[in-house]
């Protein structure tokens, strides 16, 4: 069994989880949070704009909010309140994105 660390009452890191219960239990998430600045698109950013959320990431991609510093990311959490609908434009262009050949 996996342990899971409270961080806060909205806030928990899992640890490493298998794939199908990593994406049952981000599917009701509002975002995600990508703090690394040289990994690439990642994994939990992907998942989270395809699923109409609104991730956060350290490095820029169109349609996702990016930060530079620790009050630009305090901001964009606490804006997250604010966004009430799905995030469809971003979704559409990254699916529109992913269909597209390299």
């Amino acid at each position: 069994k996996v342990a899971k660390w409270q961080l806060g009452h909205n806030v928990v890191f899992h640890g490493q989880v298998p794939e199908e219960q990593f994406n049952r239990e981000i599917r009701q998430y509002h975002g995600s949070l990508r703090c690394h600045e040289f990994d690439g698109f990642a994994e939990t950013t992907a998942k989270s704009v395809l699923m109409g959320q609104y991730p956060i990431s350290r490095i820029r991609f169109p349609y996702i909010d990016t930060y530079r510093d620790e009050d630009e990311l305090v901001k964009l959490l606490k804006d997250l309140r604010n966004k009430k609908t799905p995030n469809y434009e971003a979704r559409n262009y990254y699916l529109d994105q992913f269909k597209k050949p390299l």
